[in-house]
């Protein structure tokens, strides 16, 4: 199997992912370091495939999911350091539990405003490429033999065409 076949199919290896992700967290809802290592896990794998693979066209696509995945990864390896602290593996005191809150927030707001970011720029970028781009006069332009070609040209319509209906 090729990294291309990874490409090709990467969709359903995403929704299988998103199943996967689902399934952890319901259960293995008494056991926390499972609950958290399966997501943990999951999101690790997929920013490897995002960097490997590359699954989209266009780069930036690419760079935003990495972006995003190396997010979720992040919120959960601080959730792994509330876990050991809960089970006595590590001292957290109370002001680095905060602190480890406020990361985890401080992800999640930075997720959250850089996907803003990014869907407004793209929404006006759509809405200045419609605004500017130029309607053509001709509809189609196709070839049924590659040395006879036929093209259909639009006629403008004027006031006082006259209309006709079948049923006349």
């Amino acid at each position: 199997m090729t990294w291309e076949t990874f490409s090709r199919y990467f969709a359903a290896i995403v929704i299988a992912r998103r199943l996967l992700h689902c399934m952890g967290v319901t259960f293995f809802y008494y056991i926390p370091s499972l609950q958290n290592l399966i997501p943990w896990t999951l999101s690790f794998l997929t920013v490897l495939l995002y960097v490997i693979c590359k699954p989209h066209q266009f780069q930036r696509y690419n760079l935003i999911n990495t972006i995003v995945e190396t997010g979720f990864f992040g919120i959960h390896s601080i959730i792994f350091l509330f876990i050991w602290a809960d089970i006595r593996v590590i001292n957290l005191t109370e002001s680095r539990r905060n602190y480890l809150g406020y990361g985890i927030i401080g992800i999640c707001l930075s997720l959250l405003v850089g996907k803003i970011i990014i869907i407004t720029f793209e929404q006006v970028l759509a809405v200045y490429k419609f605004v500017t781009k130029k309607k053509k006069r001709t509809l189609t332009s196709y070839t049924i033999n590659p040395k006879r070609r036929i093209t259909f040209r639009k006629q403008p319509v004027t006031e006082d065409a006259e209309i006709t209906y079948l049923s006349e």
